[in-house]
């Protein structure tokens, strides 16, 4: 009996373990968010602006879209890896009831 006792315990440490690496994770995209950089030039340092204001506020809008969509998938990932780690803390404080 104290041999299913312990293995019950080891799965619920395993899974709070688990649930405590996905809402690091979860932090760290959520982190990588704020330092996205919105760049007209998309990184190319050869790249020169356009001289026209019509044309350069382009590149700008364009340069937002880019960032607003890395912004939009790291969010993505960052709401999944939550996800993942309340789920495998709940299932872990279940098990940790038995």
């Amino acid at each position: 009996m104290s041999t299913s006792l312990s293995l019950t315990k080891s799965i619920a440490i395993a899974l709070a373990i688990g649930g405590l690496i996905a809402g690091l994770l979860a932090a760290w995209f959520w982190e990588r968010t704020t330092r996205v950089p919105v760049d007209p030039l998309n990184g190319d340092p050869n790249a020169i602006m356009p001289v026209l204001p019509v044309l350069e506020q382009q590149a700008w809008w364009a340069a937002q879209f880019r960032a607003d969509q890395e912004m939009g998938r790291l969010n993505t990932l960052a709401a999944r890896w939550t996800a993942a780690a309340v789920v495998l803390s709940g299932v872990s404080s279940l098990i940790g009831l038995f």
